[in-house]
């Protein structure tokens, strides 16, 4: 008999966990790759589990995970949701995505320990996923002649390509960075600076194309965010950068016709809405999901309605409403969703673990000076003004692609601030 060694077999799922995470994010929309990659992430990752139970020497480092921020806060969230549905009476198929939530916890714990890291395979994964997208809209939109493209829904489709396109602009600190142990021509320089960019205008064209103007909120205020990260370690630089990012989005403004009749259209409607008109367009659709949320939750605050009482509430609406909110699964506002849906202590662990993530990766990149962090973080802004307008964790491809990918992206740079504390000491 072939006795493989304990160290090569550790080696090899190391490799394959992250080589499934680089198909999972660059094939993303391709057929139902997404789907079949996540679930071998979310099943090699409880087994990963499993495994530690059972190593006693392991025991203590499941003890330091388990009571870390991130698995405590989602963890949280998905019990007390799993609880309020089992409370509503809902069926069993309303715990799935619950339970994927659940297993998404596990991640991490995988990330850190298995032996070997590819952490910067998520920035070449990130930009094969966005070229691919890219390529799916333009084709569509030329060869299909279809006028508003879409994939898996126009709106998941689009904030999920401008999710990856905002942390693509984290791989611009590479330029910045000074105490980098690489050194880099002028020339590779100047691709490591304009490659980003352009990968975030390929994933804000598909959002135009998609005419999805939930994914264009955050924009501004991430452009802000970065210039003044990156302002404290070139300030030359760092107004340059935001000079020629704000000059694109007004160039972007000026010259699409899609951008400025998406925008005149949702001020109209703000407008129209204001006075009492205007409950059936899309904006007022969704001021109306969020009075009828807020309003049939009001007695059931602690563990909300469910999937079950959120159906019924909505089949005896009453004519205060615009009837046409019927149609929706969803209340189009991920916080207002889970409060309604789940009740008001899910909806704080949610909070608490979007707050904790954002907290972690700025504070991992002012100490380690890790890319990957400040993605994580342009990750979470972009993430939560998403939210604001669509709701991304009442379908299986939201959950994938953004619990999942935060929970890898945490997990990596744990590993990176793991390493540099061993350093230190």
């Amino acid at each position: 008999m072939i006795m493989i060694d304990s160290n090569i077999k550790k080696h090899f799922f190391s490799f394959l966990f992250y080589f499934i995470f680089f198909i999972f994010v660059s094939f993303f929309f391709v057929g139902r790759i997404y789907s079949y990659a996540g679930s071998i992430i979310l099943a090699f990752s409880l087994f990963h589990f499993a495994y530690l139970l059972l190593c006693n020497t392991k025991r203590r480092v499941i003890k330091n995970n388990i009571f870390d921020p991130f698995f405590v806060f989602l963890f949280g969230y998905g019990l007390i949701a799993v609880f309020s549905e089992l409370y509503a009476g809902s069926e069993l198929s309303d715990f799935e995505l619950h339970f994927k939530v659940l297993l998404a916890c596990f991640i991490p714990l995988a990330c850190i320990n298995l032996p070997i890291r590819f952490n910067n395979v998520f920035f070449i994964a990130s930009s094969i996923m966005i070229l691919t997208s890219l390529s799916i809209a333009l084709w569509q939109h030329e060869v299909k002649d279809i006028d508003r493209v879409s994939v898996k829904g126009a709106n998941a489709f689009a904030d999920i390509v401008s999710f990856f396109g905002v942390m693509s602009l984290a791989a611009i600190w590479l330029v910045f960075n000074k105490k980098s142990k690489i050194i880099y021509s002028k020339s590779v320089k100047y691709l490591i600076f304009i490659i980003p960019i352009v990968l975030f205008i390929s994933s804000m064209y598909v959002t135009v194309l998609a005419a999805n103007r939930g994914s264009w909120i955050s924009i501004p205020l991430i452009l802000i965010v970065l210039s003044l990260v990156f302002f404290g370690f070139n300030i030359k630089k760092s107004i340059l950068s935001l000079f020629a990012l704000f000059a694109l989005i007004f160039l972007s403004y000026s010259v699409s016709d899609t951008i400025n009749l998406r925008v005149s259209q949702a001020l109209n409607e703000i407008k129209l809405y204001s006075v009492g008109e205007g409950s059936g367009t899309s904006t007022g659709l969704r001021f109306e999901m969020w009075k009828f949320g807020i309003d049939s939750v009001a007695d059931d605050l602690v563990l909300g309605l469910g999937v079950k009482g959120e159906r019924e509430a909505k089949n005896n609406v009453s004519d205060e409403y615009n009837p046409n909110i019927k149609t929706f699964s969803h209340l189009h506002n991920e916080f207002i969703n889970i409060l309604v849906f789940n009740g008001i202590f899910a909806l704080l662990f949610y909070l608490l673990w979007l707050g904790y993530l954002a907290h972690f990766f700025i504070r991992s990149f002012y100490l380690i000076k890790s890319p990957l962090a400040l993605a994580g973080f342009l990750g979470v802004i972009h993430y939560f003004f998403v939210s604001l307008v669509n709701v991304k964790l009442s379908y299986n491809v939201g959950v994938y692609a953004f619990i999942i990918v935060f929970s890898f992206i945490y997990g990596m740079v744990r590993n990176e601030l793991n390493a540099y504390i061993d350093r230190s000491c």
